[in-house]
């Protein structure tokens, strides 16, 4: 009798040579005996699929290959072909604690819920990242609280049958498809519950290549969308995907004092959960 995983992981990748390893070694360093790995690659030019190839004969790994360069097109792809219970949607650059996988099953299997997302959380010391991942947590939990649920794409767990019932990732849309299906998932009854363990680290790559002001302004941008129930099915700004937009990482200054911003916003944020 087949076996089948408590957790089918979805990967996009495009070009992920660089990032893609350390996510597969923190898997691999766990040694869940009931995960299988589905990488969904839109036809990677570098490295990417001679390390995924290396790594299915240490893990149950499958590459799902597609032209189309499309991140909602790619996790549609990958779940299409899941047979976990629940579906992990990870992004090549994210990286897992420690006990991800017990912790996470023992969540799921002690609380009820369909639809998930983890907290953002990181390995780095620096103030700046802390705060984005603060502000970041904060601000998520308050939209889920007042009925217009966002979520990450990263870090989303679902159940397999509501995945397919919801029909997947809405892949007309240039940005936000994330928040889209969790707010579609709400109209439909589904709460998205979020876990206070295990958490998920979250990589800074994009705004250390763009910069963080830019990177807020395009988040503040892009969330006023979703909340004013408007589909971004046009370029508002530019978005490119691939791994190897981030082969030189330059770092780029924050733009404000942390400490006592950080202090402002968090003591605001709880004032409203009171």
């Amino acid at each position: 009798m087949k076996h089948t995983p408590f957790f089918s992981i979805i990967i996009p990748t495009l070009n992920e040579e660089r990032d893609l390893p350390n996510l597969l070694s923190d898997i691999h360093k766990q040694k869940p005996t009931d995960v299988e790995i589905l990488v969904a690659d839109s036809q990677s030019s570098d490295n990417t699929l001679k390390i995924l190839k290396r790594t299915s004969q240490k893990m149950p790994l499958s590459i799902v290959q597609t032209k189309k360069k499309n991140v909602s097109h790619q996790r549609n792809v990958g779940a299409k072909n899941a047979q976990g219970k629940f579906i992990v949607f990870l992004d090549a650059d994210s990286r897992l604690p420690p006990q991800f996988f017990s912790k996470l099953k023992d969540y799921l299997t002690h609380n009820k819920g369909f639809l998930f997302s983890l907290k953002m959380s990181t390995t780095e010391q620096k103030n700046e990242y802390v705060f984005l991942l603060e502000i970041g947590n904060l601000v998520i939990d308050f939209f889920n609280r007042v009925g217009k649920p966002f979520a990450a794409g990263t870090g989303i767990v679902v159940h397999r049958e509501l995945f397919y019932d919801l029909g997947g990732f809405d892949e007309s849309l240039k940005l936000a498809e994330d928040h889209d299906f969790v707010q579609r998932a709400r109209k439909a009854g589904i709460h998205l519950c979020i876990p206070g363990e295990p958490t998920l680290h979250y990589s800074f790559r994009r705004p250390q290549r763009i910069g963080y002001l830019r990177f807020l302004v395009q988040y503040l941008i892009s969330s006023m969308y979703t909340l004013t129930g408007t589909e971004i099915k046009k370029d508002i700004f530019d978005y490119p995907m691939g791994g190897s937009l981030y082969t030189k990482n330059p770092k780029s200054p924050f733009p404000f004092k942390v400490d006592a911003l950080s202090k402002k916003l968090t003591r605001a944020f709880k004032l409203l959960f009171e």
